[in-house]
């Protein structure tokens, strides 16, 4: 064996060897080099990356991601904050090609992505959701479910259901879901090159434990998946035993096909027993591994019926949210069609939400059974006597702020950053006739947050908990023009 696998624990590296056979020089020696940056635009925000073509490269299976010719400092754009786009490995975007060659998910009305922090995956199934479509989005771990939460708000969380469940948790929700992504917790391989730290945490055990984490998962939210519904698995590893034979044991237990896919030669994804691999010396990317579960019917093709038990779970949701009257103050602030004031909000306690009038029932059902991080999308919280606008609606594409209501607030780059640091806004005089003090800051035309006007400033309303701690920097006009800000544009502020 090459001695540039010698860095490597010895199991990994004959596991490698059987998988690969005469590639795995080539993939050991693509190891040592160094990961490519890529990120994945939200088309509701960005339709191309505003760089110059040197800067960026088209990744070939995802229309909306691009890989760039070097880190950034991605903290530094107030696009990133805003949710314009998504750092994520080129690798995990297949994700997207996959969705493109199932036409299950152009039908789908229920999609769960179970193992959804940081929200990789979840913002991309966002962005290619059916539009009947709503999406569960699940992190069992309070501190990452956070993060998913913010990550998702940022994006645009309109028909995401946000939650903080076991999988075993969600067997009330018998055969609800028509595509479940079960992105799985795994010995993490794929992340040697960008974590060297995994590599010391590898170990054969290791990897057996979470073999049978991942069939534990799988086998917890098997109910949950609609008779021909879709499963799709993945990890970012590489070995047969999390792969191949989890899916050997699973057949032990479950009825299920795998479902073929097709990718063009030239992407560089490797086939192996309905397994489809990404390998650095392949595709510019990291590891990650996917495949589709299709379950079959129960019972000679036709599909199996809720239990009287199951039956009554379903019928066991909270009181139906009531029609209400919608403060004429809140239907002036949107420039949205009428159908979204008559039959898509409701009223929670203080609050009033969106969420689609077709899928209401649905949304008791996941109030009544799961442990809610954010449910229906918040419009507007009741403070006293007065509406608060949130953020979610700010920074979704469901709704527009009614420019005789709101003024925009443009912010230039240096003052973008004040205001995701968490500094009050210095105040200026608009000529407009806005009814509220209430202003939205934009940078580059995107929404980014709330401002409230005083006499002498403007209030930042900017999340506590998602302040930038970096210091400030500032940076020239020219780097104003980027997509994000190359390290050797910016500098250290004369007033810090």
């Amino acid at each position: 064996m090459s001695s540039v696998s010698a860095a490597f624990p010895p199991d990994f590296t004959t596991a490698m060897h059987e998988l690969l056979g005469p590639e795995a020089q080539a993939f050991f020696k693509a190891q040592n080099q160094l990961a490519p940056v890529s990120l994945r635009l939200n088309p509701q925000k960005l339709s191309s990356p505003p760089l110059s073509s040197h800067q960026f490269q088209s990744v070939p299976w995802c229309s909306e991601g691009f890989y760039l010719k070097e880190r950034p400092v991605f903290t530094l754009d107030p696009r990133f904050h805003s949710g314009a786009y998504y750092v994520q490995d080129a690798s995990c975007m297949l994700l997207s090609a996959v969705l493109a060659q199932l036409p299950q998910w152009q039908q789908a009305d229920r999609v769960l992505d179970l193992c959804a922090a940081p929200g990789g995956k979840s913002t991309l199934l966002k962005s290619q959701l059916p539009q009947q479509a709503c999406l569960v989005s699940n992190e069992v771990v309070p501190a990452r479910a956070k993060v998913l939460k913010e990550n998702l708000t940022k994006w645009g969380c309109d028909r995401v259901f946000i939650s903080q469940n076991q999988p075993i948790d969600f067997r009330a929700l018998t055969h609800s879901f028509d595509v479940i992504v079960v992105d799985a917790p795994c010995s993490g391989e794929g992340l040697f090159r960008r974590q060297p730290d995994a590599i010391a945490e590898w170990s054969a055990a290791q990897v057996t434990f979470c073999a049978h984490r991942q069939e534990t998962i799988i086998q917890d939210i098997w109910p949950c998946l609609a008779e021909s519904g879709l499963l799709i698995y993945s990890t970012c590893t590489w070995n047969t035993q999390e792969n191949e034979q989890l899916l050997d044991a699973l057949s032990a237990h479950l009825r299920f096909e795998v479902t073929p896919l097709s990718f063009p030669e030239g992407w560089g994804v490797h086939e192996h027993h309905g397994i489809y691999r990404c390998l650095p010396h392949r595709m510019q990317g990291e590891g990650f591994s996917i495949c589709v579960l299709k379950k079959i019917e129960a019972t000679h093709g036709q599909a199996t019926r809720p239990t009287a038990r199951e039956k009554k779970k379903q019928r066991h949701r909270q009181k139906k949210a009531q029609p209400f009257a919608l403060p004429q103050e809140i239907k002036q602030w949107f420039t949205v069609p009428s159908k979204y004031v008559t039959q898509d909000l409701i009223s929670q306690g203080n609050s009033i939400v969106y969420w689609p009038a077709s899928q209401q029932d649905f949304l008791q059902d996941l109030h009544a059974h799961l442990r809610e991080v954010q449910g229906a999308m918040p419009l507007a919280t009741l403070k006293g006597r007065q509406w608060v606008p949130e953020l979610t609606w700010l920074l979704s594409d469901v709704f527009s702020p009614n420019p005789s209501v709101f003024a925009e607030h443009p912010l230039s780059l240096e003052m973008a950053l004040r205001y995701l640091y968490g500094e009050a806004l210095p105040a200026h005089h608009h000529t407009g006739q806005q009814q509220s003090s209430w202003q939205w800051c934009s940078f580059a035309g995107i929404p980014l947050g709330w401002v409230k006007q005083t006499p002498s400033h403007f209030n930042n309303y900017w999340p506590k908990s998602w302040k930038i701690r970096q210091r400030f920097l500032t940076v020239d006009a020219e780097t104003n023009l980027q997509l994000c800000l190359p390290v050797e544009a910016v500098r250290p502020s004369d007033r810090l």
